[in-house]
């Protein structure tokens, strides 16, 4: 298992607005999966992440980890809901940069919005700004599993702080759908601690 910076490398545009749109419509079931067979930590109970893939969990995520079950595990951190993202698109602009669009679903409001960026990460936290869900990522780590890619993010939104996770084949949309899930999980009005 590998850890890996936070560069993310370019895929189909169609693919990963597919990908993206699905797993946030359906929410963690789908990119959560179905539980496996336990694995170990080193010198402490395993949380069911790690029981999962045998990683642990970013140390600050380990205490803010209440335990329960993968299920439980998903619904918290991989919270899917009032934020979906569509019909997006990118085209290359040169010098490493492209231009992103999407439509931002917010609850029954939609919105068309647009970024120039060096990858889909830095824009679709451009395009969440620029739509009013001003989020910060404080800490980024992206692991490779059995089963594809999995990023945990540490985010802060609004002076609300939490740990988020997506899981996917690709690591950049990955990385994607733990943004999703940060907003999801911090956006005002939401108990951190409550499951989705």
């Amino acid at each position: 298992m590998n850890a890996t910076s936070s560069n993310i490398t370019r895929s189909s545009a169609t693919d990963f607005s597919a990908a993206l749109d699905s797993s946030t419509a359906q929410g963690p079931r789908q990119c959560c999966g179905a539980a496996r067979r336990p694995g170990t930590a080193s010198g402490r109970e395993a949380d069911s992440f790690t029981s999962r893939f045998g990683i642990e969990l970013p140390r600050g995520m380990r205490s803010e980890n209440i335990g329960g079950d993968w299920a439980e595990f998903c619904n918290r951190f991989a919270a899917p809901g009032f934020v979906r993202i569509a019909d997006w698109q990118s085209r290359a602009r040169g010098a490493g940069r492209s231009e992103y669009s999407a439509t931002l679903a917010f609850g029954g409001t939609r919105r068309t919005v647009s970024a120039t960026a060096f990858g889909p990460l830095a824009a679709l936290t451009s395009m969440l700004y620029d739509a009013g869900s001003a989020i910060e990522i404080l800490e980024f780590h992206r692991y490779e599993t059995t089963d594809g890619f999995v990023t945990f993010l540490f985010c802060d939104m609004d002076g609300r702080r939490g740990w988020s996770m997506g899981l996917a084949g690709s690591g950049e949309l990955s990385a994607a759908r733990a943004l999703i899930s940060a907003v999801n999980r911090l956006r005002p009005g939401r108990d951190l601690a409550a499951a989705a």
